[in-house]
């Protein structure tokens, strides 16, 4: 009876919705009786197959939006940017071909060496967990945001109030804080900073954007408490932004309101903001005025906030732009407020980011579809209709080319080591001589990377596919097939077969970040299941410059149910790190459904995963979290800020009272520091990041306050001590090192004073290089200088690791550093060895040769034993720095 009722109600709704029509077709109507047919057809079939799936066993992609059949086709001028070209990273075979030319040996096993030290250097990043509580009020966090230096992490509650935290300080605090007084929610969806930090904007989602300035706008009391901000040891609380413009979708402020695009009604309706970024059109001051607004339709604003800013100031005058100087025009287009704004068109759907290459030039836009566009500001871009067009255009190709074996197709088995039950055919020596000779072929072919990699755990073997170089016809071409033995990998088995090619798009752009250095683009896309395929995740990397996929390509695999949760949820959240100065890469984290992860995007490998303390995971040396320690729910979103020599992953989520941040503290050597730059620098394909967005584990801050000069001819002497007691043998007592200290102290700002004397008046004098004070050293002194580690002073002087090892000044001549930071490097005496060195990993420290210690004694000798003179012109006998076990040197 229920049955029936059921089918009933179907079926009338049905007829109801394909009429339009209130009570639908009668039921003496013959399509009325067609369609019935056919649904209890369908219901039977369904029934038969596949019981506990409605309909058919496919899968059914509910989409928010349906398809627009009538949607225009690309540009003529649109590039479309491929990737399935790309071998995944877990396909990737670095070891060297026959076929391979010496150069691209040379560069695999280069890359194959810093992949692998990437991934242990990782294991030693001391990961703790941080948590800072949200007033209840907020009701959760809606959105964060981060400051161009990372400094200050703005964050956004669901209730609509804005807190601004220091990141700087221990504990973070908060320095700036807002409050929604009304009762009513109005999360912030959207934050945007200027790269100076000293403005930003908000987007509520009730279509009100704002502009605030940093500097102190006061606050009460009573509002620090409602957001539960408590007053530090000083009695400080965080005052509020001042606001300094508010645009609001309700009053009609993002329509035109004078200039020919009012007359021209180029907008339909109102439309509401999106996302927000200040344009770099920086004045000579280094403010930021302009601000990019996007709207839903996809149009981008490019709103001149300056003269509203100083509308009460009569005096005012405006200032000289320096980068992107503004374009005069006859008559001024305005929205709401009589702001003057230029407009960006050609998306026509809502954006995902809005950007500029190297975060200074160019602006970048991509929307929901991967339609990317590069603007320029420049009076050539602008249409005939008076809007700015993209001066290149493209489009992500969001599918991937998957193979098929062709059904009528039957494998050529070439060899194999299986024989039928009860039936020997060959001997163990027969299918060994086979084998070799079978192995021998296939090493002939010089395939490539397997486009499919399929262990096979119930026969003890791995199945790998093979596709042909080039591209394959719709008709098919001949793969090749190899299953090797799991525990051996000997050949067990050899076919070719025909597969055929099917293009199988993506069921989603999940995600799409821009890297901190505006260099490129990060896009997470999900594919369903297409055997042998199972359903994955892909990462890709778009350099912004080349407009080309970057060498790097990430499978992440999933079950049937993480796809329908990726699928249906927002389950998935990523965010971009700061280049990691140790290894100069920057790292994709990845929460998936409560599971935080971390990728390089240089090699592809994952270097932190969250799991149970007991779960095995064999052969994995990057960094492990504990997933009873880390707290990261499902609908966790997620951002890294790079600051003060650490790695922060941030996560938060609504109806989450609290802030959670893994702190990434890197406890590797000096000397684990330095062989991983060196792996890094002698891969030929590596990029240096600018110093100012690099998270560098080092300090650059000096012990004490001296001249730069000063200190580092501190270090050089310091170096030189260490390698007395390295050949000695016997440490330095504390009286003779504080003793040491005080000596070169004064005689390093002689140096320096003579230094600035000669600068000041100049003498004319013979070319000589400036001198510092000169010491008894053994002769082993300078070249172990080349592969010793810096001491804890040097370390903290040096941000990054240069290029070369520093090493000190030649004995001979007593050189100094051209600069504070960097050393003159001492020519070699012996050109083999210093090759030999320069290809190692990690130079090994060599003492010099004897003839080297005979010269440094007969010179010695022929000076009468006492020291050249220094800067002050004095001699300094060389008792005086004698290398005794008592700390002489």
């Amino acid at each position: 009876m229920a049955k029936t009722l059921v089918d009933h109600t179907l079926m009338k709704q049905a007829e109801i919705e394909a009429t339009d029509e209130e009570l639908g077709r009668d039921d003496s109507d013959p399509a009325f009786n067609l369609i019935t047919k056919s649904y209890y057809k369908y219901q039977t079939e369904r029934n038969r197959n596949r019981k506990s799936v409605w309909t058919h066993s496919q899968h059914v992609h509910l989409l928010e939006e349906p398809e627009d059949e009538d949607e225009e086709p690309d540009d003529a001028d649109t590039v479309l940017i491929k990737f399935h070209h790309l071998t995944p990273v877990n396909l990737k075979r670095y070891n060297a071909l026959k076929t391979d030319t010496p150069k691209v040996k040379l560069k695999k096993e280069h890359f194959e060496r810093y992949r692998h030290r990437e991934v242990s250097y990782w294991q030693n990043m001391i990961p703790n967990v941080l948590k800072v509580p949200i007033a209840k009020k907020c009701h959760g966090v809606q959105t964060t945001r981060l400051s161009f230096n990372h400094r200050f992490l703005a964050v956004g509650s669901v209730h609509g109030d804005l807190i601004i935290f220091d990141l700087w300080s221990e504990p973070w605090r908060p320095i700036r804080a807002l409050q929604n007084a009304s009762s009513v929610e109005d999360p912030i969806i959207d934050i945007a900073w200027s790269l100076d930090g000293s403005q930003l904007t908000t987007i509520n989602q009730e279509g009100v954007l704002q502009l605030w300035s940093f500097v102190s706008g006061g606050l009460a009391k009573s509002e620090a408490r409602g957001l539960d901000l408590k007053t530090d040891q000083q009695g400080f609380a965080p005052p509020q932004l001042s606001q300094l413009v508010v645009l609001d979708v309700e009053t009609e402020e993002f329509v035109f309101q004078q200039g020919p695009f009012t007359s021209m009604n180029i907008q339909d309706g109102e439309q509401w903001p999106s996302l927000a970024a200040f344009h770099p059109c920086m004045s000579i001051l280094g403010t930021q005025d302009n601000v990019c607004i996007s709207l839903e339709n996809g149009d981008i604003f490019k709103c001149d906030m300056e003269e509203r800013l100083h509308t009460d100031d009569t005096t005012y005058k405006k200032v000289p732009k320096l980068i992107h100087k503004k374009i005069k025009q006859d008559e001024p287009n305005c929205i709401g407020q009589e702001i003057e704004s230029e407009l960006f068109r050609h998306h026509r759907r809502p954006l995902l980011l809005i950007g500029f290459l190297n975060n200074l030039k160019d602006m970048v836009s991509v929307d929901e579809k991967g339609y990317i566009n590069l603007w320029r500001y420049n009076r050539k871009d602008v249409s005939s209709y008076g809007w700015f067009t993209p001066y290149k255009k493209f489009r992500l190709d969001m599918s991937k080319m998957m193979y098929a074996a062709a059904s009528n197709a039957k494998p050529n088995v070439l060899f194999t080591d299986r024989q039928a039950q009860g039936r020997v055919t060959k001997t163990r020596q027969e299918i060994a001589r086979e084998r070799a000779e079978v192995q021998a072929t296939i090493d002939s072919l010089g395939l490539s990377d397997p486009w499919h990699h399929e262990p096979m755990p119930t026969e003890n073997t791995v199945r790998q596919v093979y596709a042909p170089r080039g591209d394959i016809p719709d008709s098919g071409a001949i793969f090749h097939v190899i299953i090797r033995h799991a525990a051996t990998q000997q050949l067990s088995t050899y076919f070719t077969k025909i597969y055929k090619p099917n293009k199988v798009p993506s069921s989603r752009l999940l995600c799409c970040k821009q890297t901190p250095s505006g260099q490129a683009l990060v896009f997470v896309l999900l594919f369903p299941e297409y055997p042998p395929k199972e359903a994955h995740m892909t990462v890709i990397v778009v350099d912004l410059h080349t407009m080309s996929v970057q060498d790097m390509r990430r499978d992440i695999f999933l079950n049937a149910d993480q796809y329908e949760e990726c699928y249906y949820k927002d389950v998935i959240s990523c965010d971009v790190s700061r280049p990691f100065g140790p290894t100069g890469t920057e790292y994709l984290f990845l929460n998936h459904n409560g599971s935080m992860s971390a990728y390089s995007l240089t090699s592809g490998m994952t270097v932190m995963v969250t799991r149970e303390p007991t779960a095995p995971m064999p052969g994995f040396k990057g960094c492990r979290l504990n997933s009873r320690q880390v707290q990261v729910y499902p609908q966790s979103h997620i951002a890294v800020a790079g600051t003060s020599g650490k790695l922060y992953a941030i996560t938060y989520a609504k109806r989450q009272n609290f802030i959670s941040a893994v702190e990434l503290t890197d406890s590797n050597t000096d000397e684990d520091r330095r062989v991983m730059w060196k792996a890094y620098q002698t891969w030929e394909d590596h990029k240096s990041a600018p110093v100012e967005i690099r998270v560098d584990t080092l300090s650059s801050e000096l012990d004490v306050p001296v001249h730069h000069s000063v200190y580092m001819r501190a270090l050089i002497m310091e170096c030189m001590d260490k390698a007395i007691q390295d050949v000695e043998g016997e440490p330095f007592t504390q009286d003779a090192i504080e003793s040491h200290a005080d000596i070169d102290r004064e005689e390093n700002y002689l140096a320096l004073k003579s230094e600035v004397q000669d600068r000041a008046t100049p003498v004319s004098r013979p070319e000589t290089p400036d001198t510092i004070p000169q010491r008894t050293r053994p002769p082993t002194i300078a070249t172990g200088l080349v592969s010793a580690p810096l001491t804890r002073q040097a370390t903290e002087v040096s941000q990054q690791p240069a290029s070369e090892p520093s090493v000190p000044p030649s004995r001979a001549t007593g050189s100094v550093p051209a600069s504070a930071g960097g050393a003159s490097v001492r020519p070699s005496q012996h050109p083999s060895r210093q090759s030999e060195r320069d290809n190692e990993d990690v130079p090994a420290s060599r003492p010099e040769t004897q003839q080297d210690d005979n010269n440094n004694d007969n010179n010695s000798a022929a000076n009468g034993g006492a020291k050249p003179n220094d800067d002050t012109g004095n001699s300094r006998p060389a008792s005086n720095r004698q290398g005794t076990g008592q700390g002489g040197r």
